[in-house]
């Protein structure tokens, strides 16, 4: 959700809640998405203002002053979610009007349009699924709330498929052992194969509802394998 702060906090080691009081990371400015790569100890955000931002941080997860800021992609019209490929070391960016992007991390900070959707297409959630081996072996999923489709298609842009058609108002994306979960946003958590072997196989589970109107803005899975969600307050 747009925000204008970024805040950090350290979790339980079970995963399920936050530990001690927030910390103020960055504000003023419009964040659409961010992502944190713990090895590089390197903050990237989107931005509404259409780009994209790397900061590093320091081992208190404070702003690194000594390292300057920097834009690794500018003009992007609308950014809304960002993936880290970091095996390979290259950003996915998921454009509002029907774009998915590719973009190297080390300068000059190549860019490679690798989906291209009609322009009515309101693309929003992303995940990868990241396997070694030249770039057909990994998947890229993404959701376009105005048809209400969960889609598919290689890192080399082949293979474009459509998973579900039944993704509702969805605020959240995740892949885990080969199934795709989703958040609705009237309050209800969903599943499907990512890797249907039958039409069967690609119906669309309710696993949890009546988690509150309005309000559900992701899911994620804690290493216990259990959902949590994120609410908004």
């Amino acid at each position: 959700e747009n925000s204008n702060r970024v805040y950090v906090t350290k979790i339980s080691e079970d995963g399920t809640k936050a530990v001690g009081m927030p910390k103020l990371v960055l504000e003023d400015i419009s964040v659409t998405d961010l992502l944190y790569q713990s090895d590089t100890s390197t903050l990237f955000y989107a931005s509404e203002e259409g780009y994209i931002r790397k900061v590093k941080l320091d081992n208190d997860h404070e702003v690194d002053e000594s390292v300057p800021k920097e834009d690794i992609a500018t003009n992007l019209g609308n950014p809304c979610q960002l993936a880290i490929d970091s095996s390979r070391q290259q950003l996915y960016v998921a454009i509002r009007l029907g774009k998915i992007l590719r973009i190297d991390l080390a300068p000059p900070y190549r860019q490679r349009l690798i989906i291209q959707r009609p322009s009515r297409s309101r693309v929003e959630s992303l995940t990868l699924q990241v396997n070694s081996g030249p770039l057909r072996n990994s998947y890229l999923f993404w959701v376009e709330t105005d048809s209400n489709k969960i889609m598919r298609s290689t890192f080399s842009a082949s293979d474009t498929q459509v998973i579900s058609s039944e993704a509702v108002w969805t605020k959240s994306l995740l892949l885990y052992n080969n199934d795709l979960y989703w958040s609705e946003y009237l309050g209800q958590i969903c599943k499907t194969s990512a890797f249907p072997a039958t039409a069967y196989q690609n119906e669309k589970f309710l696993i949890h509802s009546n988690l509150g109107t309005n309000n559900l803005l992701s899911v994620q899975l804690s290493s216990a394998t259990r959902i949590t969600t994120r609410s908004k307050l």
